[in-house]
């Protein structure tokens, strides 16, 4: 009978390792979370609250990450010099909200990249790992398949039934709760004959698409010849792909993608064929030429997007954002703040945008030459760190190989046969690293909860599928399934489920490793026509899109050098980087997520309660409306007093409230009193240093120039006697618009506003120029004011010409 043996350092070694699991699968399931979060979020409206359960969930499987690093050994993938050059580029957007106009705006960017940066990080870490490396491409692959079912199912069911219903029944529009500020955004996204999936523009969708079509192209590359079930598959998805790439109406992606192939292809022939370089550069510059030509100067590509004029417009937002640069160059204008300054700068002709549809161009003029610094480092450091990845491989290979021949070399013939049958068994695809049956199980149940907990997240949430517009119209044409409505949306989300699992389970069974280079050359294809739209949209400033080209980045450096670490960090760092992003942690999950989901929370209450307050009710429904909006607005401008759009609506609430005091004690003042006085000045206060600190402040502004108007609204019903007071107050909202249109001149609200305050002062020649303006403005881009505004500011010219003539 064998005595048992426990040795103590086996026993630590034991549950240091255990320890260290524990880490990872907690790591990875938040990670995969944040992932598919992130990816079927975006719509219509995402507000704050929801981006920080994705910032909580990164960080989260951050820590974890770091803590199941430190547990193992005290290697890492990363060096320094990288983590500077990504810390760097992280901190940009914070360093650039001390001088922006809309702090506020920079820091919810810097969130959103800081997440994905976390994310990235973690991604790669695991991704050295070829058994979890196949696990979390497949993770993705079965997202983006999801994601194309989904597209297609909008495009062909959801969109033309929304269609159908909202025309049959307008009054809907009241109950699904949409915000007075993305409605228009709605009936185009609506009307719209192009399909945009989760994302809020199609060609948001397309740029997803670009990163994944190549990567699907690599396997159908490898399947082909080898694994013909598995062929046929992968070219039935790849086609998915590319048609929905199609229906999307994107002319920059499929132009991006075809230059990415290109410029592929160049390198590619360069390295392997010199000779035929020059005949291939000359077909793909007619290639290129051809499409582009086609694009832009004929009709032929009309089925695919909207014509021309999208490319001209671009040159006009692209101008702009030039003499923005030049004009802040150093240090930029903060980020997320370009729509802060473009009115001042655009063409007339050009329409109104908040962005400048070209990504790089909008960094380079919101960080100035400091942050073109800090990219340009960042991109120099990613293509080093491949470089040594791949020397390091390289390297390695060669020493196992010779360390191989030295020891073959003293075998007998018989044990060198042995061993050669050893290492093909060993190197076959078959044999893929797979874990033991029981890991592998464990795994499968970890992707697979961190699928269904985010998708039933989302499925709470109504983002998941669009099945609000569906369960009305089966209740308008199907009288008897009024019953079975409540179970609609849990058999859109089960069928989510099912499918996302069959796409997950399908990939799993692909060999990542043995198609190295074809993954690799996927992955490279994807980034370059992810650079070349970044050119033409804004890529890396939608959330989804960052996070992907993130992964897709990751994959891509990591996939050379898997399982080689090579950078020894000191016990120092890792403890100040634990300490650090700890903290970080912490911070958000008791003080900035769970205020930022009341925030949330508050500005949909309030909108909510702002349309009722609009429609009459009864004294005591007024009354008690009246005290939640006042409730609820005063801790919203708590929770955000950088937000000027609140300090807007508490200073005209408070105003609209002393109104409603003086009309209800019947105090028809001879005089302003002091006290009466001091209360209107404590209401406009804020607004007034708001403009003075940030000068830019289209909120402030808005809300200072009504403050005044109402205010002289105010003076009227007072009578005659306080018509000094009323044509005082009218002089001030009328000297506040005009330097907001001084800052902003193509502002449509800005300059009917200044219209009905040419009218109320009884200067109709001034009225006329402002509203001749705004009509002007809104001939020239018609999508930047409702077609029924537009036609109410024809019939108030008419009317004042008509006046005027009198």
């Amino acid at each position: 009978m064998s005595k048992k043996i426990d040795h103590p350092g086996i026993t630590q070694r034991f549950a240091t390792e255990r320890l260290q699991k524990l880490y990872q699968n907690l790591s990875i399931w938040l990670l995969c979370c944040a992932i598919m979060l992130r990816l079927f979020l975006p719509g219509l409206q995402v507000t704050v609250g929801e981006n920080a359960i994705v910032w909580l969930f990164s960080w989260s499987g951050f820590v974890l990450m770091w803590l199941a690093h430190i547990a193992k050994s005290g290697h890492t993938w990363l060096s320094i010099r990288f983590l500077l050059a990504l810390g760097c580029f992280g901190c940009m957007p914070f360093f650039s909200a001390c001088w922006a106009v809309d702090p506020t705006a920079a820091c919810e960017q810097g969130w959103i990249w800081a997440s994905d940066i976390v994310l990235f990080i973690g991604f790669c870490h695991w991704l050295h790992d070829a058994c979890i490396q196949r696990r979390l491409l497949s993770f993705l692959l079965a997202c983006f398949s999801l994601e194309m079912i989904y597209s297609l199912y909008q495009y062909s069911i959801g969109l033309p039934v929304s269609r159908f219903f909202v025309a049959q029944h307008p009054q809907i529009m009241q109950e699904l709760s949409i915000g007075q500020d993305t409605l228009q955004m709605f009936y185009i996204r609506l009307h719209s004959p192009y399909v945009f999936g989760h994302f809020p523009l199609t060609n948001s969708l397309s740029g997803y698409v670009i990163l994944y079509l190549p990567i699907l192209g690599a396997f159908v590359l490898y399947t082909w010849g080898n694994k013909l079930k598995q062929f046929y598959v992968m070219l039935f998805v790849f086609g998915f792909a590319a048609l929905v790439l199609f229906f999307t109406g994107s002319r920059g992606g499929i132009l991006s993608i075809a230059l990415a192939i290109f410029f592929y292809a160049f390198w590619y022939t360069k390295h392997q064929y010199p000779k035929p370089m020059l005949w291939l550069c000359v077909v793909g510059i007619f290639i290129i030429c051809g499409i582009t030509s086609l694009m832009l100067y004929t009709h032929s590509l009309d089925a695919v997007g909207l014509g021309s004029l999208s490319m001209v417009m671009r040159i006009g937002y692209w101008t702009a954002g030039c003499a923005i640069f030049f004009k802040h160059a150093f240090l930029g204008i903060g980020i997320a703040n370009f729509k802060h300054y473009y009115y001042t700068f655009k063409e007339p002709w050009v329409e109104e945008v908040n962005t400048a549809h070209n990504c790089f161009l909008q960094w380079t003029l919101e960080t100035g030459i400091v942050g073109t610094l800090a990219l340009l480092w960042l991109i120099y450091a990613i293509y080093s760190m491949r470089k040594q990845y791949i020397a390091s491989a390289q390297s390695n290979a060669a020493a196992n190989s010779q360390a191989r021949q030295d020891q073959t070399a003293a075998l007998t013939p018989d044990q060198q046969s042995k061993q050669r049958n050893a290492q093909e068994v060993a190197s076959s695809p078959a044999q893929d690293k797979h874990p033991t049956r029981s890991n592998s199980f464990i795994a499968l149940i970890l992707y697979i909860s961190a699928a269904f907990f985010s998708l039933t997240l989302l499925a709470l949430w109504g983002r998941s599928f669009e099945w609000d517009t569906l369960e009305y119209w089966l209740q308008a044409n199907i009288p008897w399934i009024t019953g079975c409505l409540g179970v609609i949306p849990y058999f859109l989300f089960l069928c989510s489920v099912i499918l996302w699992l069959i796409c997950f389970i399908f990939f799993q069974t692909c060999h990542f490793t043995a198609c190295i280079k074809k993954l690799q050359a996927g992955c490279a294809i994807g980034l370059i026509a992810f650079g070349f739209h970044n050119f033409l949209d804004m890529n890396w400033y939608v959330p989804a899109l960052s996070q992907q080209g993130w992964l897709v980045l990751g994959i891509w450096l990591v996939i050379p050098g898997v399982e080689q670490k090579k950078y020894t960090i000191p016990t120092w760092t890792n403890a100040l980087i634990l300490v650090m992003t700890s903290c970080i942690l912490l911070w958000m999950a008791f003080v900035g997520v769970p205020k930022r989901i009341e925030l949330s929370y508050l500005q949909y209450e309030i909108s909510q309660l702002q349309n009722a307050l609009q429609n009459p009710q009864n004294p005591q429904e007024q009354i008690e409306l009246a005290l939640a909006y006042a409730e609820r607005l005063d801790r919203a401008v708590e929770l955000g007093p950088t937000d000027h759009e609140l300090l807007s609506n508490q200073s005209l609430f408070q105003l609209r409230q002393i109104a409603h005091w003086i009309e209800k004690e019947k105090l028809y003042l001879q005089r302003l009193t002091p006290e009466l006085e001091n209360a209107l000045y404590e209401c406009r206060k804020p607004l007034e240093t708001a403009i003075a600190q940030q000068p830019r402040s289209l909120p402030a502004f808005w809300g200072l120039a009504n403050f005044w108007k109402e205010q002289a609204d105010l003076y009227q019903k007072w009578g005659k006697t306080q018509s000094h007071l009323r044509t005082h107050a009218l002089a001030q909202a009328y000297s506040i618009i005009q330097e907001a249109i001084a800052l902003y001149p193509y502002k449509i609200p800005f300059l009917t506003f200044a219209g009905q305050i040419a009218t109320m002062q009884g200067n109709l020649e001034q009225a006329i120029h402002w509203y001749t303006q705004a009509l002007y403005a809104s001939d020239l881009d018609y999508m930047s004011i409702p077609i029924a505004e537009k036609q109410k500011i024809k019939q108030t010219l008419a009317e004042l010409r008509k006046s005027k003539a009198k």
